[in-house]
Protein backbone atom coordinates (compact mmCIF):
# COMPACT_ATOMS: atom_id res chain seq x y z
CA UNK A 1 0.00 0.00 0.00
CA UNK A 2 1.35 3.26 -0.89
CA UNK A 3 0.78 5.32 2.25
CA UNK A 4 2.10 2.57 4.60
CA UNK A 5 4.82 0.65 2.44
CA UNK A 6 8.23 2.16 0.89
CA UNK A 7 9.04 0.77 -2.29
CA UNK A 8 12.50 0.77 -0.52
CA UNK A 9 11.58 -1.46 1.81
CA UNK A 10 12.52 -5.43 2.28
CA UNK A 11 11.66 -8.48 4.11
CA UNK A 12 14.27 -11.12 4.76
CA UNK A 13 12.51 -14.38 6.79
CA UNK A 14 13.87 -17.44 8.79
CA UNK A 15 10.74 -19.10 7.38
CA UNK A 16 11.47 -17.66 3.55
CA UNK A 17 13.82 -19.02 1.05
CA UNK A 18 15.05 -15.08 -0.45
CA UNK A 19 14.64 -11.82 0.26
CA UNK A 20 11.23 -10.38 -0.96
CA UNK A 21 11.70 -6.90 -1.96
CA UNK A 22 8.98 -4.73 -3.38
CA UNK A 23 8.49 -6.69 -6.44
CA UNK A 24 7.75 -9.62 -5.17
CA UNK A 25 5.61 -8.04 -2.08
CA UNK A 26 3.52 -6.21 -4.26
CA UNK A 27 3.09 -8.96 -7.08
CA UNK A 28 1.58 -11.52 -4.07
CA UNK A 29 -0.44 -8.69 -2.84
CA UNK A 30 -1.78 -8.40 -6.08
CA UNK A 31 -3.11 -12.32 -6.32
CA UNK A 32 -4.29 -11.70 -3.00
CA UNK A 33 -6.55 -8.67 -3.91
CA UNK A 34 -7.79 -10.56 -6.75
CA UNK A 35 -8.78 -13.48 -4.83
CA UNK A 36 -10.72 -11.10 -2.38
CA UNK A 37 -12.36 -9.48 -5.16
CA UNK A 38 -13.63 -12.75 -6.43
CA UNK A 39 -15.24 -13.04 -3.10
CA UNK A 40 -17.96 -9.96 -4.07
CA UNK A 41 -17.57 -8.56 -0.43
CA UNK A 42 -19.13 -6.00 1.03
CA UNK A 43 -16.41 -2.44 2.57
CA UNK A 44 -18.03 -3.32 5.61
CA UNK A 45 -16.50 -6.74 5.80
CA UNK A 46 -13.85 -7.68 8.09
CA UNK A 47 -10.62 -10.21 7.20
CA UNK A 48 -9.64 -12.34 9.72
CA UNK A 49 -5.95 -12.22 9.03
CA UNK A 50 -3.68 -15.10 10.80
CA UNK A 51 -0.41 -14.10 12.29
CA UNK A 52 3.26 -15.32 10.92
CA UNK A 53 6.78 -14.84 10.64
CA UNK A 54 6.64 -14.54 6.36
CA UNK A 55 6.54 -11.77 4.09
CA UNK A 56 3.25 -12.76 2.46
CA UNK A 57 1.91 -12.22 6.24
CA UNK A 58 2.53 -8.58 4.98
CA UNK A 59 1.40 -8.50 1.66
CA UNK A 60 -2.02 -10.11 2.37
CA UNK A 61 -2.11 -7.46 5.37
CA UNK A 62 -1.55 -4.64 2.08
CA UNK A 63 -3.80 -6.34 0.22
CA UNK A 64 -6.58 -6.34 2.31
CA UNK A 65 -6.22 -2.66 3.34
CA UNK A 66 -5.76 -1.51 -0.38
CA UNK A 67 -9.35 -2.68 -1.12
CA UNK A 68 -10.29 -0.91 1.92
CA UNK A 69 -11.28 -3.79 4.13
CA UNK A 70 -10.58 -4.30 7.68
CA UNK A 71 -8.07 -6.87 8.89
CA UNK A 72 -8.50 -8.50 11.79
CA UNK A 73 -5.41 -10.07 12.66
CA UNK A 74 -5.11 -13.34 15.39
CA UNK A 75 -2.83 -15.39 16.76
CA UNK A 76 -1.99 -18.37 15.26
CA UNK A 77 -1.96 -20.18 18.50
CA UNK A 78 -6.08 -19.46 18.36
CA UNK A 79 -8.31 -22.08 19.19
CA UNK A 80 -10.99 -23.20 17.53
CA UNK A 81 -13.75 -22.39 20.35
CA UNK A 82 -11.57 -18.83 20.96
CA UNK A 83 -11.88 -18.66 16.54
CA UNK A 84 -15.58 -19.87 16.84
CA UNK A 85 -16.06 -16.46 19.11
CA UNK A 86 -14.22 -13.97 16.70
CA UNK A 87 -16.08 -15.22 13.59
CA UNK A 88 -19.11 -14.91 15.83
CA UNK A 89 -17.84 -11.38 16.83
CA UNK A 90 -17.07 -9.64 13.44
CA UNK A 91 -19.23 -11.65 11.17
CA UNK A 92 -16.33 -12.47 9.20
CA UNK A 93 -17.38 -14.51 6.13
CA UNK A 94 -13.12 -15.10 5.21
CA UNK A 95 -10.07 -16.32 6.96
CA UNK A 96 -6.80 -15.64 5.48
CA UNK A 97 -3.50 -18.25 6.48
CA UNK A 98 -0.58 -19.71 5.21
CA UNK A 99 -0.87 -23.34 5.00
CA UNK A 100 -3.90 -23.80 5.27
CA UNK A 101 -5.76 -27.00 7.47
CA UNK A 102 -8.91 -27.60 5.78
CA UNK A 103 -10.95 -29.45 8.26
CA UNK A 104 -9.93 -27.22 11.11
CA UNK A 105 -12.06 -24.57 9.18
CA UNK A 106 -14.68 -26.80 7.48
CA UNK A 107 -17.00 -26.89 10.68
CA UNK A 108 -16.86 -23.11 11.80
CA UNK A 109 -18.19 -22.12 8.21
CA UNK A 110 -15.51 -19.37 6.90
CA UNK A 111 -14.09 -19.33 3.36
CA UNK A 112 -10.35 -19.93 3.45
CA UNK A 113 -7.49 -18.08 1.72
CA UNK A 114 -4.70 -20.71 1.32
CA UNK A 115 -1.57 -18.17 1.32
CA UNK A 116 1.33 -21.47 0.40
CA UNK A 117 -1.50 -22.31 -2.64
CA UNK A 118 -1.31 -18.91 -4.64
CA UNK A 119 0.59 -20.33 -7.80
CA UNK A 120 -2.69 -20.50 -10.22
CA UNK A 121 -4.34 -17.66 -8.93
CA UNK A 122 -5.04 -14.97 -12.26
CA UNK A 123 -4.16 -11.60 -11.37
CA UNK A 124 -7.35 -9.63 -11.98
CA UNK A 125 -7.84 -5.84 -12.71
CA UNK A 126 -7.11 -5.05 -9.15
CA UNK A 127 -7.59 -1.05 -8.47
CA UNK A 128 -7.18 -0.10 -5.06
CA UNK A 129 -10.39 1.49 -3.95
CA UNK A 130 -10.79 5.16 -2.09
CA UNK A 131 -9.65 4.59 1.41
CA UNK A 132 -11.27 7.13 3.74
CA UNK A 133 -8.21 7.63 6.38
CA UNK A 134 -11.00 7.22 9.19
CA UNK A 135 -12.57 3.99 8.05
CA UNK A 136 -11.41 1.09 10.37
CA UNK A 137 -8.01 -1.00 9.04
CA UNK A 138 -7.46 -3.03 12.00
CA UNK A 139 -8.73 -4.74 14.91
CA UNK A 140 -6.27 -6.49 17.14
CA UNK A 141 -7.89 -8.86 20.07
CA UNK A 142 -5.83 -8.10 23.47
CA UNK A 143 -8.37 -10.32 25.81
CA UNK A 144 -11.30 -12.59 26.59
CA UNK A 145 -11.53 -14.14 23.37
CA UNK A 146 -12.33 -17.06 25.35
CA UNK A 147 -16.12 -15.90 25.25
CA UNK A 148 -16.93 -12.22 24.85
CA UNK A 149 -13.61 -11.33 22.54
CA UNK A 150 -12.12 -7.68 23.11
CA UNK A 151 -11.30 -6.27 20.27
CA UNK A 152 -9.34 -2.24 19.80
CA UNK A 153 -10.16 -0.67 16.88
CA UNK A 154 -7.59 1.53 14.97
CA UNK A 155 -8.34 3.60 11.87
CA UNK A 156 -6.24 4.34 9.23
CA UNK A 157 -5.59 7.68 10.35
CA UNK A 158 -4.28 6.58 13.86
CA UNK A 159 -1.68 3.71 12.17
CA UNK A 160 -0.28 6.44 9.81
CA UNK A 161 -0.13 8.57 12.38
CA UNK A 162 1.90 6.46 15.11
CA UNK A 163 3.83 4.98 12.38
CA UNK A 164 5.14 9.19 11.23
CA UNK A 165 5.89 9.73 14.97
CA UNK A 166 7.75 6.17 15.62
CA UNK A 167 9.90 7.54 12.17
CA UNK A 168 10.90 10.82 13.48
CA UNK A 169 11.40 10.13 16.99
CA UNK A 170 13.56 6.54 16.29
CA UNK A 171 14.94 8.16 13.35
CA UNK A 172 15.56 5.97 9.31
CA UNK A 173 19.04 5.47 10.69
CA UNK A 174 18.94 3.59 13.35
CA UNK A 175 15.58 1.75 11.21
CA UNK A 176 17.81 0.48 8.17
CA UNK A 177 18.08 -3.23 9.50
CA UNK A 178 15.16 -4.04 11.30
CA UNK A 179 15.25 -7.12 13.99
CA UNK A 180 11.78 -8.30 14.60
CA UNK A 181 11.76 -11.19 17.43
CA UNK A 182 7.83 -10.68 18.16
CA UNK A 183 4.93 -11.93 17.35
CA UNK A 184 3.02 -9.78 14.29
CA UNK A 185 -0.17 -10.27 15.71
CA UNK A 186 -0.23 -7.19 18.19
CA UNK A 187 1.03 -4.38 18.50
CA UNK A 188 4.28 -4.03 19.21
CA UNK A 189 5.55 -6.66 17.17
CA UNK A 190 3.30 -5.59 14.14
CA UNK A 191 2.97 -1.38 13.97
CA UNK A 192 6.43 -0.68 16.37
CA UNK A 193 8.85 -3.20 14.92
CA UNK A 194 7.66 -4.34 11.59
CA UNK A 195 5.27 -1.46 9.98
CA UNK A 196 7.12 1.15 11.20
CA UNK A 197 10.09 -0.50 9.23
CA UNK A 198 8.27 -0.68 6.07
CA UNK A 199 7.33 2.64 6.36
CA UNK A 200 10.59 4.08 6.67
CA UNK A 201 12.12 1.57 3.53
CA UNK A 202 14.00 -0.10 5.24
CA UNK A 203 14.89 -3.94 5.87
CA UNK A 204 12.76 -5.91 8.20
CA UNK A 205 14.44 -9.56 9.03
CA UNK A 206 11.83 -11.44 10.68
CA UNK A 207 12.72 -14.42 13.23
CA UNK A 208 10.24 -17.18 13.87
CA UNK A 209 8.97 -17.70 17.08
CA UNK A 210 11.23 -16.88 19.80
CA UNK A 211 13.48 -19.43 21.41
CA UNK A 212 15.67 -20.54 23.53
CA UNK A 213 17.88 -21.17 20.30
CA UNK A 214 17.33 -18.14 19.24
CA UNK A 215 18.77 -17.09 22.51
CA UNK A 216 21.59 -19.01 22.43
CA UNK A 217 22.72 -16.92 18.90
CA UNK A 218 21.47 -13.85 19.51
CA UNK A 219 24.55 -12.41 18.95
CA UNK A 220 25.29 -13.75 16.25
CA UNK A 221 21.53 -13.06 14.46
CA UNK A 222 22.94 -9.34 15.49
CA UNK A 223 26.25 -9.38 14.04
CA UNK A 224 25.29 -11.42 10.41
CA UNK A 225 22.33 -9.01 9.64
CA UNK A 226 24.28 -5.68 10.66
CA UNK A 227 20.86 -5.32 12.71
CA UNK A 228 20.41 -1.49 13.98
CA UNK A 229 17.49 -1.81 15.76
CA UNK A 230 15.35 -4.38 17.43
CA UNK A 231 12.03 -4.37 19.82
CA UNK A 232 11.77 -6.69 22.81
CA UNK A 233 10.50 -7.69 26.47
CA UNK A 234 12.00 -7.72 29.43
CA UNK A 235 11.70 -11.80 29.55
CA UNK A 236 13.47 -12.25 26.10
CA UNK A 237 16.43 -10.27 27.82
CA UNK A 238 16.78 -12.54 30.98
CA UNK A 239 17.02 -15.43 28.83
CA UNK A 240 19.66 -13.59 26.61
CA UNK A 241 21.80 -12.49 29.16
CA UNK A 242 21.83 -15.68 30.28
CA UNK A 243 22.84 -17.70 27.44
CA UNK A 244 24.69 -15.14 25.10
CA UNK A 245 27.78 -13.54 24.02
CA UNK A 246 28.16 -9.72 23.66
CA UNK A 247 27.65 -8.91 19.48
CA UNK A 248 30.12 -7.31 18.08
CA UNK A 249 28.37 -4.48 16.89
CA UNK A 250 27.82 -1.05 18.45
CA UNK A 251 25.14 1.59 19.02
CA UNK A 252 22.41 -1.08 18.49
CA UNK A 253 19.07 0.42 19.50
CA UNK A 254 16.73 -1.41 21.26
CA UNK A 255 13.33 -0.59 22.33
CA UNK A 256 11.84 -2.84 25.62
CA UNK A 257 8.44 -2.85 26.40
CA UNK A 258 4.92 -4.49 27.27
CA UNK A 259 6.05 -4.98 31.10
CA UNK A 260 7.88 -3.66 33.63
CA UNK A 261 11.37 -3.11 33.06
CA UNK A 262 13.92 -2.25 35.96
CA UNK A 263 16.90 0.00 35.46
CA UNK A 264 19.01 -3.07 36.71
CA UNK A 265 17.99 -4.58 33.48
CA UNK A 266 18.40 -1.98 31.49
CA UNK A 267 21.60 -1.68 32.33
CA UNK A 268 22.96 -5.33 31.90
CA UNK A 269 20.89 -5.12 28.40
CA UNK A 270 23.46 -1.95 27.68
CA UNK A 271 26.66 -3.53 29.19
CA UNK A 272 25.95 -6.72 27.27
CA UNK A 273 25.03 -4.76 23.97
CA UNK A 274 27.56 -2.07 24.48
CA UNK A 275 25.29 0.56 23.74
CA UNK A 276 23.27 3.51 25.67
CA UNK A 277 20.79 3.57 22.95
CA UNK A 278 18.27 1.37 25.08
CA UNK A 279 14.72 2.28 25.62
CA UNK A 280 12.31 1.71 28.35
CA UNK A 281 8.63 2.36 26.10
CA UNK A 282 5.82 2.96 27.07
CA UNK A 283 2.47 1.75 25.29
CA UNK A 284 -0.61 -0.39 25.22
CA UNK A 285 -3.10 -1.41 22.02
CA UNK A 286 -5.51 1.35 22.21
CA UNK A 287 -2.34 3.95 21.33
CA UNK A 288 -1.79 1.62 18.20
CA UNK A 289 1.97 0.53 19.96
CA UNK A 290 4.04 3.27 22.11
CA UNK A 291 3.22 6.14 23.26
CA UNK A 292 6.84 6.95 24.75
CA UNK A 293 10.65 6.14 25.75
CA UNK A 294 13.27 6.96 27.83
CA UNK A 295 16.99 6.19 26.78
CA UNK A 296 19.24 4.92 29.08
CA UNK A 297 21.02 6.69 31.40
CA UNK A 298 22.96 4.95 35.01
CA UNK A 299 20.52 7.24 37.11
CA UNK A 300 17.03 5.67 35.23
CA UNK A 301 14.73 5.05 38.02
CA UNK A 302 12.32 1.49 38.03
CA UNK A 303 9.71 2.98 35.51
CA UNK A 304 10.79 5.75 33.71
CA UNK A 305 9.74 6.47 30.46
CA UNK A 306 9.95 10.09 29.47
CA UNK A 307 8.24 12.63 27.58
CA UNK A 308 4.99 11.16 24.93
CA UNK A 309 6.13 11.05 21.53
CA UNK A 310 3.27 12.54 20.07
CA UNK A 311 0.48 13.58 22.81
CA UNK A 312 0.38 14.55 25.75
CA UNK A 313 0.36 12.83 29.30
CA UNK A 314 -1.78 14.16 32.04
CA UNK A 315 -2.86 12.87 35.89
CA UNK A 316 -6.55 11.86 36.34
CA UNK A 317 -6.76 12.91 40.57
CA UNK A 318 -10.10 13.23 42.30
CA UNK A 319 -11.62 13.77 39.39
CA UNK A 320 -9.79 16.39 38.05
CA UNK A 321 -7.13 16.70 34.94
CA UNK A 322 -3.85 17.52 36.04
CA UNK A 323 -0.75 18.27 34.60
CA UNK A 324 1.27 17.23 36.88
CA UNK A 325 1.11 14.87 40.03
CA UNK A 326 0.38 11.22 40.95
CA UNK A 327 -2.21 9.37 39.89
CA UNK A 328 -3.73 7.81 37.08
CA UNK A 329 -2.53 8.31 33.78
CA UNK A 330 -4.17 9.98 31.28
CA UNK A 331 -2.97 9.79 27.28
CA UNK A 332 -4.70 12.71 24.47
CA UNK A 333 -2.33 11.27 21.07
CA UNK A 334 -3.87 11.50 17.64
CA UNK A 335 -2.62 7.19 17.28
CA UNK A 336 -5.77 6.56 19.79
CA UNK A 337 -7.97 3.95 18.95
CA UNK A 338 -11.30 4.35 17.65
CA UNK A 339 -12.66 2.36 20.26
CA UNK A 340 -13.26 -1.19 21.44
CA UNK A 341 -15.00 -3.55 18.85
CA UNK A 342 -18.96 -3.55 19.52
CA UNK A 343 -18.46 -2.18 22.98
CA UNK A 344 -19.34 1.44 23.17
CA UNK A 345 -20.04 1.16 26.45
CA UNK A 346 -16.87 -0.07 27.44
CA UNK A 347 -15.13 2.47 25.27
CA UNK A 348 -17.12 5.00 27.29
CA UNK A 349 -15.81 3.78 29.87
CA UNK A 350 -12.65 4.44 29.14
CA UNK A 351 -12.11 7.89 28.58
CA UNK A 352 -12.25 10.68 30.71
CA UNK A 353 -13.28 14.27 28.92
CA UNK A 354 -11.81 13.15 25.94
CA UNK A 355 -8.42 11.47 27.64
CA UNK A 356 -7.85 7.94 27.36
CA UNK A 357 -7.83 5.82 30.81
CA UNK A 358 -4.90 3.25 31.14
CA UNK A 359 -5.25 2.00 34.04
CA UNK A 360 -1.53 2.65 35.07
CA UNK A 361 -0.87 4.11 38.31
CA UNK A 362 2.24 7.17 37.60
CA UNK A 363 4.18 10.30 38.53
CA UNK A 364 4.08 13.09 36.34
CA UNK A 365 6.81 15.77 36.51
CA UNK A 366 6.51 19.21 35.62
CA UNK A 367 8.71 18.97 32.68
CA UNK A 368 6.62 16.60 31.09
CA UNK A 369 8.11 13.53 31.65
CA UNK A 370 6.36 10.24 33.18
CA UNK A 371 7.16 7.32 35.73
CA UNK A 372 4.77 3.99 36.13
CA UNK A 373 4.46 2.61 38.99
CA UNK A 374 1.75 0.09 38.81
CA UNK A 375 -1.06 -1.35 36.95
CA UNK A 376 -4.48 -0.18 39.17
CA UNK A 377 -5.77 -3.81 38.97
CA UNK A 378 -2.43 -4.88 40.17
CA UNK A 379 -2.76 -3.21 43.05
CA UNK A 380 -3.52 -5.13 46.56
CA UNK A 381 -5.33 -3.30 49.39
CA UNK A 382 -3.62 -5.06 52.47
CA UNK A 383 -5.82 -3.84 55.42
CA UNK A 384 -5.62 -0.43 53.97
CA UNK A 385 -2.45 -0.54 53.45
CA UNK A 386 -2.21 0.03 49.00
CA UNK A 387 1.13 -2.35 47.84
CA UNK A 388 1.96 -2.51 43.77
CA UNK A 389 3.45 -5.75 42.94
CA UNK A 390 5.32 -4.10 40.57
CA UNK A 391 7.68 -2.74 43.47
CA UNK A 392 8.45 -5.75 45.15
CA UNK A 393 8.91 -7.52 41.77
CA UNK A 394 11.45 -4.93 40.58
CA UNK A 395 13.46 -4.92 43.90
CA UNK A 396 13.41 -9.22 44.02
CA UNK A 397 14.64 -9.23 40.14
CA UNK A 398 17.99 -6.73 41.86
CA UNK A 399 19.05 -10.58 43.02
CA UNK A 400 21.34 -12.74 41.62
CA UNK A 401 20.11 -15.83 42.40
CA UNK A 402 16.64 -14.70 41.21
CA UNK A 403 15.18 -14.91 37.92
CA UNK A 404 11.83 -14.42 37.89
CA UNK A 405 9.22 -13.04 40.61
CA UNK A 406 5.49 -12.40 39.91
CA UNK A 407 3.62 -10.74 42.80
CA UNK A 408 -0.15 -10.31 43.12
CA UNK A 409 -2.99 -10.54 45.72
CA UNK A 410 -5.26 -12.92 47.05
CA UNK A 411 -8.41 -12.50 49.19
CA UNK A 412 -7.92 -12.55 52.89
CA UNK A 413 -10.72 -12.89 55.66
CA UNK A 414 -8.83 -10.75 57.85
CA UNK A 415 -7.14 -8.13 55.79
CA UNK A 416 -9.22 -8.31 52.63
CA UNK A 417 -6.08 -9.25 50.63
CA UNK A 418 -2.54 -10.15 50.93
CA UNK A 419 0.22 -10.24 49.02
CA UNK A 420 1.51 -13.60 47.34
CA UNK A 421 4.98 -13.89 45.30
CA UNK A 422 5.65 -16.76 42.83
CA UNK A 423 9.60 -16.70 42.25
CA UNK A 424 11.64 -18.42 40.32
CA UNK A 425 15.51 -18.34 41.42
CA UNK A 426 18.64 -20.81 40.56
CA UNK A 427 20.05 -23.29 42.80
CA UNK A 428 16.65 -23.63 44.80
CA UNK A 429 17.49 -24.68 48.25
CA UNK A 430 16.31 -23.77 51.72
CA UNK A 431 19.59 -21.69 52.71
CA UNK A 432 19.10 -19.59 49.19
CA UNK A 433 15.66 -18.93 49.87
CA UNK A 434 15.63 -17.35 53.20
CA UNK A 435 18.82 -15.90 51.47
CA UNK A 436 16.14 -14.16 49.15
CA UNK A 437 13.85 -13.34 51.99
CA UNK A 438 16.36 -11.67 53.91
CA UNK A 439 17.15 -9.23 51.21
CA UNK A 440 13.68 -8.58 50.60
CA UNK A 441 13.22 -7.43 54.37
CA UNK A 442 16.68 -5.72 54.49
CA UNK A 443 15.41 -3.42 50.82
CA UNK A 444 11.27 -3.04 51.47
CA UNK A 445 9.26 -1.58 54.00
CA UNK A 446 8.55 -4.63 56.43
CA UNK A 447 4.76 -4.37 56.17
CA UNK A 448 4.46 -4.22 52.19
CA UNK A 449 6.55 -7.09 52.13
CA UNK A 450 5.03 -10.50 50.32
CA UNK A 451 2.77 -12.52 53.24
CA UNK A 452 3.39 -15.89 51.10
CA UNK A 453 6.01 -16.63 48.73
CA UNK A 454 5.92 -19.96 46.07
CA UNK A 455 9.10 -21.08 45.01
CA UNK A 456 8.00 -22.18 41.28
CA UNK A 457 9.99 -23.92 38.88
CA UNK A 458 8.77 -21.31 35.64
CA UNK A 459 6.12 -18.52 35.59
CA UNK A 460 3.51 -19.16 33.12
CA UNK A 461 3.49 -16.56 29.94
CA UNK A 462 1.54 -16.13 26.53
CA UNK A 463 3.67 -15.95 23.53
CA UNK A 464 4.20 -12.34 24.09
CA UNK A 465 6.19 -12.70 27.06
CA UNK A 466 3.46 -11.47 29.46
CA UNK A 467 2.49 -13.27 32.80
CA UNK A 468 -0.97 -14.99 32.57
CA UNK A 469 -1.88 -13.95 36.18
CA UNK A 470 -5.02 -16.90 36.70
CA UNK A 471 -2.60 -19.70 35.15
CA UNK A 472 0.01 -18.29 38.10
CA UNK A 473 -2.68 -18.56 40.86
CA UNK A 474 -3.76 -21.54 39.91
CA UNK A 475 -0.40 -23.25 39.98
CA UNK A 476 0.36 -21.56 43.35
CA UNK A 477 -2.52 -23.06 44.64
CA UNK A 478 -0.56 -26.35 44.29
CA UNK A 479 2.13 -25.87 46.10
CA UNK A 480 2.50 -24.92 50.27
CA UNK A 481 3.56 -21.43 50.70
CA UNK A 482 7.00 -21.12 52.37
Amino acid sequence: MQNFFSSKSKISSECDDVIWDERRLSFHKELIKSILIQKKLKKSDIIILVSNQRAIFFSSLFAIWELGFCAACISPSTTKSELKNIIKKTGSRVIINYKIKSSFYKELEIDCIDTKNLKKIRIENTTSRHINFDDNALIIFTSGTTNQPKGVVHTFRSIYTRLNFNKYYIGEYSLKNTLCPLPTHFGHGLIGNCLTSLYSGTTLHLLDKFSTNHALRFNEIIDELKISFLCSVPTMWKLILKVSKKPKRKNLRIHIGSASLSSHLMKQVAKWSNSKNIYNMYGITETCNWIGGKQFFLKNANGEVGKPWGGKYAILGSNKIKSQGIGEILINTPSIMRGYFKSSGETRKSFYNGWFKTGDYGVLKPNGELTITGRIKNEINKSGLKIYPEDIDLLLEKHPLVIESYTFGLEDEITGEVACTAIQISKDSKKNRNLIKKFCNDNFLREKQPDKWFWVNRIPKNERGKVIKKDVIKLCSQLNDY
